[in-house]
């Protein structure tokens, strides 16, 4: 028999959560905003923001204090280097204490299914997320 995959309308694991707020003691995040665009070669992607304050007192970036997953139909989507700039380098900055910063976040996708956004703090003791709708 063939198996088609069938599409994640609303994944269970984003359902309820909030799309901001507090991640831990020193961190307060906010999925900003996202859009649907197209790579220079023309492949479909979809562009996430988020902004990241660092309350603590210290810097730090926000993989240093945040877990990002990003999927689309339960699998696992990587960052990509958009425009020369990869995603990895923009979430490992330094982020002063008190200071917001917007980062941008964009992985390729294979349809128009919806993508699943979950961020937790590095301890998994809180969470955020969302589905984004991109068709």
């Amino acid at each position: 028999a063939d198996w088609k995959p069938e599409p994640v309308l609303q994944p269970v694991w984003t359902a309820d959560l909030s799309q901001t707020g507090a991640l831990g003691e020193d961190t307060y995040l906010s999925i900003a905003g996202f859009e649907r665009d197209r790579t220079e070669t023309g492949e479909e992607l979809v562009r996430i923001w988020f902004d990241f304050t660092n309350n603590g007192s210290r810097e730090e970036s926000f993989t240093d204090r945040l877990s990002l997953y990003i999927t689309q139909d339960g699998i696992e989507l990587d960052p990509m280097v958009e425009r020369g700039i990869s995603a990895e380098t923009e979430l490992i900055a330094p982020v002063s204490p008190g200071q917001t910063v917007r980062l941008a976040v964009a992985v390729l996708i294979q349809n128009s299914d919806p993508v699943a956004v979950y961020v937790t703090d590095r301890e998994k003791t809180a969470a955020l997320g969302g589905t984004l709708s991109v068709s």
